[in-house]
């Protein structure tokens, strides 16, 4: 069973998580923004972590296309946008998408 915690902490954890959330909403709004569409529909904004930004995507051929080849562009075209600026990298991951 939880131990009682005091108020306090339990507000100040709560204001973290809103915080956080906050910054993946919006780094999730710069993705889809420079991603377009087309790569919206495979693809699914995951995490962002320490400023990397982790995106799942639907198919190895893209994933592999994104992380070897469009990767930088990206990156430099989120960071322009905004709330893009908190993301310091990309990491592009295959994976089904479960919600």
């Amino acid at each position: 069973m939880n131990e009682p915690r005091e108020l306090s902490s339990v507000f100040a954890a709560f204001l973290k998580t809103r915080k956080r959330q906050r910054r993946v909403d919006r780094a999730r709004e710069a993705w889809m923004a420079v991603a377009g569409d087309d790569l919206t529909t495979h693809t699914r904004v995951r995490s962002l972590l320490r400023g990397v930004l982790t995106i799942e995507v639907d198919s190895p051929p893209l994933c592999h296309r994104l992380a070897g080849f469009e990767k930088d562009q990206l990156l430099l075209a989120i960071k322009a946008k905004p709330g893009g600026g908190e993301v310091s990298d990309l990491k592009f991951r295959h994976g089904a998408f479960t919600e």
